[in-house]
């Protein structure tokens, strides 16, 4: 699971649009169970709280 989340990151980073990152970084979301999202918005120093529209299954 781990590793398909890290191929999901890597071919976001290598996204041409907006649509497209997004759809790698959704599917990173229900592979963690949003873990990722709560860690990175905390580096950043954001509200640590999940999205709202992260799904949580599969």
């Amino acid at each position: 699971m781990l590793e398909e989340a890290r191929e999901e990151w890597a071919a976001a980073a290598g996204a041409e649009d907006a649509d497209t990152f997004h759809g790698h970084r959704l599917k990173d979301s229900v592979l963690t169970g949003g873990e990722n999202e709560v860690t990175a918005r905390k580096a950043l120093g954001l509200t640590s709280s999940r999205s709202a529209h992260v799904p949580t299954g599969g």
